[in-house]
C-alpha cells in the first residue's frame, strides 16, 4: 500500500491553515488530480480525482467520511471507490505566531482488476504529488514577498 508522511512549514497563522485545510472544498484545488469536491454533510464528501495512468486516463470518485476532527489541530479520513482505498490525516501545531508545522499522512490502496498497476501507479508518484501539495498549500497561504524588503524576491529565490 503506498503511503506518505510529510512534514512541513507554512508562514501563516494556526487559524488560517486550519481554516484552508479543514475547508475539503478548497483543499481539493491544492489536491493534485482533484477536479472537484461535493459536501454531502458534515463528515461526508465526494472527491472527483483525474488521473492519467499510463496511456490511459481514470477518474475516481471516492466517498470519504471525516472520522477525527480535533480543531484546530487534527482531522483524520477514510474513503472508498470501486477501485480505491484511502485514508489519511493532518496534524497542526503553531511554530510561532506567524508560521504553523502541519504534518500530513496519506494512504492509497488500488483493489479490483487494475489493482497492481494502480498500486505501481500511486507508488511512483505519490512523492512527486505531495510536493506539489505542498507548494499549492503554501501558495494560497503564505503572503507574497516584498520586493522592497525580500533581497531574493528579484531573481525569485525564497529563502
Amino acid at each position: 500500500m503506498p503511503t506518505v508522511e510529510r512534514t512541513f512549514v507554512v508562514r501563516a497563522p494556526l487559524a488560517k491553515v486550519w481554516d484552508y485545510l479543514s475547508d475539503f472544498v478548497r483543499l481539493g484545488s491544492a489536491l493534485p488530480g482533484c477536479e472537484r469536491v461535493e459536501i454531502l454533510s458534515s463528515r461526508e464528501t465526494d472527491w472527483y480525482m483525474d488521473r492519467k495512468v499510463g496511456l490511459i486516463r481514470k477518474r475516481f470518485v471516492v466517498r470519504t467520511e471525516t472520522t477525527e476532527f480535533d480543531a484546530p489541530r487534527h482531522a483524520a479520513w477514510i474513503g472508498e471507490s470501486k477501485e480505491l482505498s484511502i485514508s489519511g490525516s493532518v496534524k497542526l501545531q503553531g511554530v510561532d505566531a506567524s508560521r504553523t508545522s502541519v504534518t500530513y499522512a496519506g494512504a492509497v490502496r488500488a483493489k479490483g482488476p487494475a489493482r497492481q498497476i494502480l498500486n505501481r501507479y500511486f507508488k511512483s508518484r505519490l512523492e512527486s504529488e505531495i510536493d506539489e501539495f505542498v507548494r499549492n498549500v503554501r501558495a494560497k497561504l503564505e503572503p507574497e514577498p516584498d520586493a522592497s524588503t525580500d533581497p531574493g524576491a528579484e531573481n525569485g529565490s525564497v529563502p
